[in-house]
C-alpha cells in the first residue's frame, strides 16, 4: 500500500466535498442575487462534485485492486465530466452575452458530449503503473482532443472577464461583484490544476500537488458564494 496515493485519494473526496459545499449555497443565497449565471455555476460545482467523488473511488478501488471496478466508475465519472463542460459553456455565455446566445451555445456544447462519449467509449480507457502518489485511469488521446476543444474556450473566457472584471466594478452591487470575481478565478484556477491532471500532462507527486490546486479552486468557488449571503443567513 502507498501512502502517497491514499493522500491523493483523500484530496479527491475533500474536493468533493467542498464542491457539493459550494453549490448548495444557492439555498442560502437571496433572491435578488439568485440569477442566471449563479444558478449555472451552482449546477457547475454540483456537477463536479460528483466527478470528484467518483475520482476518489477510482483511487480507492485501484488501492484495493479493484481494477475493473475502477475502470467502470472511471467511464461514469467521465459522462459526469463532460456534462460539466457542458455546464462550464453555459457559464461562459451567460457571462458573456447575457443569455443571447445560450441555445446556441448549449447546442454547440451538447454535439461536443456526444463527440466526448463517443471517444470516450470507442477508445476506451488506459491504466498506467501506479506510482507513489497517483494512481488514477486516462483517456485516450482521441477523448482527450474533443475535452480540450471543449474546456479551452471556457478557461479563456474567464480569463477574459477576469482582467476585464474592474470595468465592471461600478455596474454591479458590491456583494454581486465580489461573487463574479472570485467565480472567475475559482475557473481560472481549476483549469490550469484540473486541466493538467485531466489531461495527464502531470505525474506521480505532481498529481497530488495538482489536486491541492483544484482543492483551492473550490474553496475560491465557495468563498464567492459566501459573499452573496446576508450577513445573518452566513453558512460556517
Amino acid at each position: 500500500m502507498l501512502l502517497g496515493n491514499l493522500l491523493t485519494i483523500i484530496i479527491s473526496f475533500t474536493i468533493g466535498f467542498f464542491a457539493f459545499r459550494a453549490a448548495f449555497f444557492w439555498g442560502h443565497i437571496p433572491a435578488r442575487f439568485r440569477s442566471t449565471l449563479v444558478r449555472i455555476f451552482c449546477l457547475f460545482w454540483f456537477i463536479l462534485g460528483i466527478v470528484w467523488v467518483l475520482t476518489g473511488m477510482v483511487g480507492l478501488l485501484r488501492y484495493f485492486f479493484y481494477e475493473e471496478a475502477a475502470v467502470s466508475f472511471t467511464y461514469v465519472l467521465q459522462i459526469f465530466l463532460g456534462f460539466a463542460l457542458v455546464a462550464g459553456g453555459a457559464f461562459s455565455e451567460e457571462a458573456f452575452l447575457a443569455g443571447k446566445r445560450r441555445a446556441f451555445v448549449i447546442t454547440l456544447y451538447m454535439g461536443f458530449y456526444v463527440l466526448f462519449l463517443y471517444a470516450l467509449f470507442a477508445y476506451g480507457v488506459y491504466s498506467p503503473a501506479e506510482q507513489f502518489f497517483a494512481n488514477h485511469i486516462t483517456t485516450s488521446v482521441e477523448h482527450q482532443i474533443i475535452f480540450v476543444v471543449m474546456f479551452v474556450p471556457i478557461w479563456i473566457s474567464a480569463v477574459l472577464l477576469y482582467i476585464r472584471c474592474p470595468q465592471n466594478k461600478k455596474e454591479l452591487d458590491i456583494r454581486y461583484y465580489s461573487f463574479y470575481r472570485s467565480a472567475l478565478l475559482s475557473l481560472i484556477l481549476l483549469g490550469l490544476a484540473g486541466g493538467i491532471d485531466e489531461l495527464g500532462f502531470v505525474q506521480d507527486w505532481m498529481v497530488t500537488a495538482a489536486r491541492l490546486g483544484s482543492l483551492i479552486a473550490v474553496l475560491v468557488a465557495s468563498a464567492s458564494l459566501t459573499a452573496l449571503q446576508d450577513s445573518e443567513e452566513l453558512v460556517i
